[in-house]
């Protein structure tokens, strides 16, 4: 069995009219994203759908139907950094304005070094919240959450 290593995992933030349903469209997108820097982690990209459940009271049946999706949110964390104008000023941006942005997270998972791509997970997002963990003998670690607001998409890595 393969272990895909979070190690090297990289996250990637692009207008929400950005294409990225394609591994070569992430690759375009990619190269005029805001990248997230130095996070020390990521929470958990994840949908969930309700579940209601039916049970004959005539009977030993039981029946279960799926119901809408629940997104998740993720909490981020990076070692704050007041000089990153890419990733932690786009999510400052964010935040403050309202708006919403395509997140790209693109795995370290590529089988094919040459041709293939790695797996990406794309799903749009806004902050819900924001803020700074100051604690002693530590270094300062900026806070936000991440709001999914999409069914997030997997491109298989090739």
């Amino acid at each position: 069995m393969n272990v895909t290593d979070s190690q090297l995992t990289k996250v990637y933030l692009v207008p929400t009219t950005t294409a990225v349903s394609t591994a070569a469209e992430c690759v375009t997108a990619i190269a005029t994203a805001k990248e997230l820097l130095c996070f020390q982690s990521f929470g958990e990209i994840g949908v969930t759908y309700s579940v209601q459940t039916y049970k004959c009271i005539d009977q030993n049946a039981v029946k279960k139907s799926r119901g809408s999706a629940d997104l998740a949110n993720i909490p981020v964390e990076f070692l704050f950094d007041a000089a990153d104008t890419a990733g932690q000023a786009e999510l400052r941006s964010i935040s403050v304005n309202g708006t919403r942005k395509t997140v790209i997270v693109k795995y370290n998972d590529q089988i094919t070094p040459t041709t293939g791509n790695p797996t990406y997970r794309t799903f749009e997002t806004f902050v819900s919240g924001e803020g700074e963990t100051i604690a002693l003998d530590a270094a300062i670690i900026a806070k936000y959450t991440m709001e999914i607001c999409s069914i997030p998409a997997r491109i298989i890595a090739t």
